[in-house]
């Protein structure tokens, strides 16, 4: 279940040593994005408790991070947080209404928003409100009435004196502190830069020369105390016969709702016996502080690693890719939902991880996939041509003592409204690795021919060549078809067979969907016979170096589209050997576009211009079969250049005769194989001239 391996994920990290800035780094949103606005306006409440008097202040407002410019030109400034500040004052950005008190909070830190600042510009009353509903889910810290009074005047006139902006709208934080020895906030004379234990606050108003510093040992235990009340909150049981779901541990647990994995709801009927109640989820799943601070530490890293697919793979992953038609009005239309990925990786076995050595090497690993490989080592590899979204392989990670997990879905997690697309587990590093190879080659194979279609390729061409040529997902889609996108992304990632019969099928209907509409469909055409030699070349590559043999003979695919193109342009007749149905197409799909070319230049010189392939094969937009092909084209180029007084040479007219033989003795393997002969066909038509232009003047066009 995901619920384990996220415990898997996270134990690591809770135990791997790191400095307690890092793991309130991990485990908190102190970092994330959104977080940023908050910091630009903090205010910090110092509690002074001396006997049966408090002192309380608070300190001029404060920004925690500094204002960069956006661009070169510098119209516009962005707030950036300093995240080593930040730390000392940890928070969840609310998953619901941000304007409810949220969970439980390790330390008294509370985001402001901007419909609450204009509250508190009117009535320190509502402070006062604000407050209070917070302090009754904060641990450790306990204030009178009489303190939260104060607190809330004292701040009501700090935010008035605030800057206001100019109508931007207002985020701030405001942190309250008891300083004392064993408390999470202290007085020290020396302000902590750069230190991983340690936080500055800001300068004390009570204590003149001290400053307020947050000891991040003490913020860290509070915020796991914080997180496993959470847990009780929906059940808790101590005792012998309390016993840990995952480890086996006994003694106190609690239920394994997380407001961090926001997955597992309890508004969900499903996952939830109907007998229990809600503060009885522990009787579902139970676990031990040490698996619950795991848990909460993973689903935070599972958030973290998640990205969202680009919205062009979206609309191909759920465009009707079995028409042509279909994807193009896919790909015009709006915006689909967005679908989001997330990969981690896991050791095979737990005890791998007993290793100081290994154990280490997985926090850095994991650290660098939060990173998304910044400054990360050479040999760590990007994963996003196979995933679909942006996530590394460290290299720490590569070894297939490993195993990679994606998971995809789509829906609104901060609500548990989640649609599971897929989840593909057990993958090894190595395969991971040998298809990024692969989707390389594809790349590459793809501007190749398309180079040699038009001869020059705009860069905006050409970035739209590589971004769907080096993806993965996109050429399953294509190939398989949407509903099958999952499936074969899982089985290509475990070395499974890949059927070629399936997708020589969909882009044969697509290109005789094309076909009907040609002239005006020409380029159309042109961008599945990329598509179709493209995925040709994947196959041989993936069955070469990926897929697990079967004793099925492997992947037999026609020679290179190169090779065939010079063989028909510059070969003699009695060379042109054609090995099956597919390169005997592509050898038809050449010679009728020689004659084709012929045929439009002798109607054009008697007046009206005309091509041989719709005005004499497929005549009022019938589909082009093998049979029209032998009947209507190939057998009939001697008529019509007899009438026509088309010159052809020699040559040609017996390569020709050679492809109708060869028809006739292929005929039942052409009709078994009647998609590969069509495709081929198309390449071969669109590609025919690729032999001239490279090489000079072919034999046939002599």
């Amino acid at each position: 279940m995901i619920i384990e391996s996220l415990i898997r994920l996270g134990r690591p990290m809770v135990e791997g040593g790191l400095p307690p800035a890092a793991i309130l780094r991990q485990v908190s949103d102190v970092a994330e994005v959104g977080a940023k606005s908050f910091m630009a306006r903090v205010f910090v409440v110092e509690v002074d408790r001396q006997g049966d008097k408090s002192n309380i202040a608070v300190l001029p407002v404060q920004q925690w991070g500094d204002y960069h410019d956006q661009s070169s030109k510098g119209k516009k400034q962005v707030f950036q947080q300093d995240v080593g500040r930040a730390v000392g004052a940890p928070f969840i950005i609310p998953r619901g209404n941000p304007l409810k008190p949220q969970g439980r909070y390790g330390v008294p830190s509370y985001l402001v928003y901007d419909k609450q600042f204009h509250s508190f510009f009117e009535d320190a009353g509502e402070l006062e409100k604000f407050i209070s509903g917070r302090l009754k889910k904060s641990v450790g810290i306990d204030l009178s009435s009489q303190e939260v009074e104060q607190i809330a005047l004292q701040l009501h006139q700090a935010v008035n004196n605030m800057d206001k902006g100019s109508g931007e709208k207002m985020l701030g934080l405001i942190v309250l502190t008891l300083p004392g020895e064993n408390e999470p906030y202290q007085l020290r004379e020396e302000i902590p830069v750069g230190n991983d234990y340690l936080a500055d606050l800001g300068p004390s108003v009570l204590h003149q020369g001290k400053h307020l510093v947050a000891d991040l040992n003490r913020v860290k235990e509070r915020f796991w105390e914080a997180k496993l009340a959470e847990g009780a909150e929906m059940g808790e049981r101590e005792g012998p016969g309390a016993v840990c779901y995952f480890c086996g541990e006994e003694g106190r647990v609690v239920s394994s709702y997380c407001k961090a994995w926001s997955w597992f709801t309890t508004t969900w009927s499903c996952p939830l016996p109907s007998a229990l109640k809600t503060g009885e989820l522990v009787e579902s799943i139970a676990l031990c502080p040490g698996c619950y601070n795991a848990l909460t530490y993973g689903a935070n890293l599972f958030n973290k690693l998640t990205k969202q697919l680009d919205n062009w793979l979206v609309k191909e992953i759920f465009s009707p890719s079995a028409t042509a038609a279909g994807k193009e009005l896919t790909r015009k239309g709006s915006t689909p939902d967005a679908v989001y990925g997330c990969a981690y990786v896991l050791p095979v076995l737990d005890t791998f991880l007993e290793d100081e050595d290994d154990r280490n090497d997985f926090v850095a690993g994991v650290i660098s996939m939060l990173g998304n490989g910044s400054g990360r080592n050479k040999v760590d590899m990007h994963l996003r041509e196979i995933t679909g979204f942006e996530t590394i392989l460290p290299a720490e990670m590569a070894g297939d003592n490993y195993r990679m997990t994606i998971i995809y879905y789509s829906g609104d997690s901060s609500r548990g409204d989640i649609h599971l697309r897929a989840t593909i587990e057990d993958v090894l590093p190595s395969v991971a690795r040998e298809l990024t190879k692969i989707t390389g080659i594809t790349r590459q194979y793809a501007l190749q021919v398309a180079e040699s279609l038009y001869n020059e390729l705009s860069d905006k061409y050409k970035y739209f060549l590589s971004s769907r040529y080096g993806s993965l997902p996109y050429l399953l889609t294509t190939a398989y078809g949407a509903p099958y996108t999952w499936r074969t992304i899982d089985v290509v990632l475990h070395r499974g067979e890949l059927s070629r019969r399936a997708f020589l099928f969909n882009v044969a209907d697509r290109m005789n969907e094309l076909a009907r509409k040609l002239p005006d469909s020409f380029q159309e055409l042109c961008g599945e016979v990329i598509f179709y030699l493209t995925f040709n070349q994947l196959l041989l590559q993936y069955d070469k170096a990926i897929a697990i043999k079967t004793g099925n003979g492997g992947c037999n695919l026609m020679r290179d589209w190169r090779e065939l193109c010079r063989l028909v342009a510059e070969a003699p007749a009695d060379d042109l050997d054609l090995k099956d149905p597919e390169e005997l197409g592509f050898a038809a799909g050449c010679l009728v576009r020689f004659f084709d070319w012929k045929y439009q230049k002798k109607s054009k010189e008697k007046g009206q211009e005309k091509k041989f392939l719709q005005h004499r094969v497929m005549i009022f937009g019938s589909s082009l079969t093998p049979e029209f092909i032998w009947k209507r084209a190939l057998s009939r180029i001697d008529e019509y250049a007899l009438k026509l007084n088309i010159e052809l040479s020699n040559n040609f007219q017996q390569q020709v005769a050679v492809v109708l033989m060869e028809y006739s003795r292929l005929r039942d393997e052409v009709n078994r194989e009647r998609d590969a002969f069509m495709a081929a066909f198309w390449a071969g038509y669109a590609l025919a001239w690729t032999g001239k232009e490279k090489n000079g003047k072919g034999k046939n066009n002599s």
